[in-house]
């Protein structure tokens, strides 16, 4: 499609090319994602004095894109003269995801580094992969939407398979009940607001696994279903490792 003209308020022209799924554009930030991701992890493992610290910068700088990736939202939109519809409260599930990624990357809280994996790569992942948006870059959209999906996703690997933040016994089950949390939190903004976080009324515009899911409500049911199977799918290397331990202990003694 050709090029879109957005016009600022401050007489200033932003030229956008329109996204397209797997396209050049997404692509890229797929591999740079990737990129990004193994060299942290790989930083992270290799004890060497001068890399650590460089590691532990880009996970502070990344703490915060994560935590400012809302409010720079917020800004854009106004700045743009674009809805703030099923926007303006941070209330989709990578907005709190994102929230988490701050806590973890910046305190190592155990929770919160959970959280972050477990949505992070059953959600979030899902959400890179096939992405709601119609702007390709150079959109400030574009370039937000990613930072925060790339961002919670290399966070999450990177603490742990990098900085050894694994999930502890019951993880899955935090994850999934905290979740719930979340489903509550959002339903009862969106019958307050009539918005659509969390895509608990209507499904994505954009195709997605929603669309294979079943009609409204029952997809949300489905999702819930697949949620927790992919949490015990993510859990199994722990899982494994945890049953292997005291063999290994045992075999050692």
């Amino acid at each position: 499609m050709p090029p879109k003209l957005l016009s600022f308020n401050m007489n200033t022209i932003l030229i956008a090319s329109s996204f397209s799924i797997f396209g050049p554009d997404h692509l890229t930030v797929l591999a740079l994602t990737f990129l990004v991701a193994c060299t942290m992890i790989g930083g992270a493992k290799k004890d060497l004095p001068k890399t650590q610290p460089v590691i532990e910068k880009c996970g502070d700088i990344l703490a915060w894109i994560l935590l400012l990736s809302h409010p720079a939202k917020i800004v854009a939109r106004l700045i743009l003269n674009m809805s703030l519809a099923d926007n303006l409260w941070p209330m989709h599930l990578c907005n709190w995801a994102a929230a988490m990624g701050f806590f973890a990357l910046r305190y190592r809280h155990p929770l919160m580094c959970e959280l972050l994996y477990f949505w992070g790569l059953a959600a979030t992942f899902q959400a890179l992969i096939t992405p709601n948006i119609s702007w390709g870059f150079p959109h400030p959209l574009f370039i937000i939407f990613f930072l925060t999906h790339s961002g919670i996703v290399i966070g999450a690997v990177y603490l742990v398979f990098g900085a050894g933040m694994k999930p502890r016994p019951g993880a899955v089950w935090r994850a999934w009940i905290w979740m719930q949390v979340y489903v509550l939190c959002a339903a009862i903004t969106n019958w307050l607001t009539q918005s659509n976080y969390g895509f608990l009324r209507s499904k994505p515009e954009a195709a997605s696994l929603f669309d294979h899911l079943g009609p409204w409500p029952y997809y949300i049911i489905v999702l819930e279903i697949i949620s927790l199977a992919i949490f015990a799918l993510l859990n199994i290397p722990f899982f494994v490792a945890r049953l292997c331990q005291p063999k290994a202990e045992t075999t050692q003694a």
